[in-house]
């Protein structure tokens, strides 16, 4: 859990499997999609061998009574009962039953749903099955736009009426964002990457020979060695530098530099500079996690440590709290590094 290697991933490419969304959606660690955060917020919590949430003050809402329950998008979270899952409201209703394989989160309005034989469909919040069970992967849906594979060959991006809208080589799993997706065609040495519009056009080239998702505006790209950014136009607003890096979040992004690490402002200019040995996350709610030897902490944006390394399990801040594991057992701190829900189990 609360892995620090989701800004690893962007870095380097690598492909966004179902199992992998699942994973980032419990621990809190996915850049681009974050929970939902529409009403009161509600944190997983477990005790007396069941599942539940509390709210911001620590106090319960939804008594455990699950298997397993995750965390609310969109007013709405995935349960397991019996090893099957359904999904939830903010009161405990269970509005959906426990039916499926496997769930993802609602997401504009559609969540993915496995039935029995391992094939992929979307529901609405009345649990009505709007794209029929068809696919062994999928991915959420974003900008309007999920990612498919019909089987092992063949891939698409569909729109919510489950229309092919781009056709796809089965190997490209790049999300849309911000109504762009990284694209690469043709062979080596003549690959051309850039992004594509959602009918499939490339509408931004360039000689890059690597590119990543965009966020707040501003997309990673590689040129030769080094790593720059663009803008929607395609213009290079940050000029490459020698540094691996990822995605903005909170308008602060984490470079790689040859010894340590360190954020850079939408300037390109370098804010913060941490000490070599030290691993660090991406920013979320005002605060980035840190890691010094095996213990993890947080600092602020100014680059302050505001809770010290001490935990060895520790999830980003979301509306205020985080996930942090002691001696094996979850509990949630506030960003004074407070426990508003003392570890349990």
């Amino acid at each position: 859990m609360y892995k620090f290697i989701a800004l690893i991933i962007v870095i380097l490419g690598l492909s966004l499997s179902t199992l992998a969304q699942k994973a980032k959606v419990l621990t809190n660690d996915e850049i681009s999609s974050k929970p939902s955060t529409t009403g009161n917020y509600l944190y997983p919590i477990r005790k007396g061998g069941k599942e539940g949430y509390i709210n911001g003050q620590g106090e319960i809402v939804i008594q455990p009574q699950f298997d397993k329950a995750y965390e609310f998008s969109e007013d709405l979270a995935e349960v397991e009962i019996n090893k099957k899952y359904g999904f939830i409201d903010k009161t405990g209703k269970i509005v959906i039953q426990p039916q499926y394989d496997f769930a993802l989160p609602f997401t504009e309005g559609l969540a993915a749903v496995r039935d029995e034989n391992k094939k992929w469909g979307f529901i609405n919040k009345e649990g009505q099955l709007v794209i029929k069970n068809q696919y062994i992967d999928i991915s959420v849906f974003r900008d309007g736009l999920s990612h498919i594979s019909f089987d092992e060959k063949t891939a698409a991006f569909i729109n919510k009426q489950g229309q092919v809208v781009i056709s796809l080589a089965r190997d490209f799993q790049w999300p849309f964002s911000e109504g762009l997706a990284p694209v690469s065609r043709g062979e080596e040495p003549n690959k051309q990457r850039g992004y594509m519009d959602k009918t499939g056009k490339i509408v931004i080239r360039g000689n890059f020979k690597s590119v990543q998702p965009f966020s707040e505006g501003l997309a990673a790209v590689q040129i030769a060695n080094k790593w720059g950014f663009i803008d929607h136009s395609g213009k290079l607003v940050i000029q490459p530098q020698e540094y691996l890096t990822g995605q903005f979040s909170d308008g602060l992004c984490l470079v790689y530099l040859k010894t340590n690490l360190a954020y850079i402002d939408k300037t390109g200019k370098m804010v913060i500079e941490l000490p070599q040995g030290t691993g660090a996350d991406y920013f979320s709610d005002g605060m980035a996690k840190i890691k010094v030897g095996a213990k993890y902490g947080y600092i602020n944006k100014n680059g302050e440590t505001v809770i010290a390394p001490q935990f060895f399990e520790a999830s980003n801040f979301y509306n205020g709290l985080a996930a942090v594991k002691v001696a094996g057992k979850k509990g949630y701190i506030d960003k004074s590094g407070n426990f508003v829900w003392q570890p349990s189990e």
